[in-house]
């Protein structure tokens, strides 16, 4: 566990601390009786603002996870802001195809984002397209993105029912699926499947 947390804290990537954090809440919540996750919660954030005291370099990963939310952040990354322009430019690209999308490879080949050269984007405003769900509607169209979700609301389903039989197995399958939409709406899914 410890090279886990340290893996995490020492790559400074803002996705990668949000999602580990959401999926211990996840995992905690589903998993445990609300009273030990009360105790739980009360000597985390205790223990939590006594490191932030001891430890500057924590004061930073949560300044750096907040910059997402600022606008005037010097930080680079992803921003609110940033995604905003990327669904407006999107749904610009999709309005003649918003059933069906542009096309498999539409993002990489036909806008240029497959080169370093920055010269051959069409569309700068897409910056990069790291979210799941703005690349699956520009290639696919809504019913590739509602495949794609309903596919994994269907595996998220399976360990719902199957909870019963084998509790702490469907808890960290829940979890897995939550924080790899999370993780691929924040940043892509990249090579993450597997």
């Amino acid at each position: 566990e410890f090279f886990f947390f340290f893996g995490i804290i020492s790559c400074g990537c803002r996705t990668m601390m949000v999602c580990s954090i959401l999926g211990c809440l996840i995992f905690c919540v589903i998993h445990y009786k609300i009273g030990k996750l009360f105790k739980a919660g009360i000597f985390s954030l205790v223990l939590f603002i006594f490191a932030m005291q001891i430890f500057p370099q924590i004061n930073d990963y949560v300044s750096n996870i907040y910059s997402v939310f600022d606008s005037k952040s010097q930080i680079k990354g992803s921003s609110i802001e940033m995604r905003e322009i990327q669904m407006a430019s999107t749904f610009y690209w999709i309005k003649d195809d918003i059933a069906f999308g542009r096309g498999d490879a539409f993002f990489s080949v036909d806008l240029g984002f497959n080169s370093d050269d920055k010269r051959n984007m069409v569309d700068e405003d897409l910056q990069g397209l790291e979210n799941v769900t703005l690349h699956y509607l520009l290639e696919r169209g809504i019913v590739g993105t509602l495949i794609f979700y309903v596919i994994y609301l269907s595996i998220l389903n399976f360990f719902l029912l199957n909870r019963k039989y084998a509790k702490q197995e469907a808890d960290v399958g829940i979890t897995l699926i939550i924080v790899f939409l999370t993780f691929g709406n924040m940043t892509g899914i990249l090579l993450s499947y597997f």
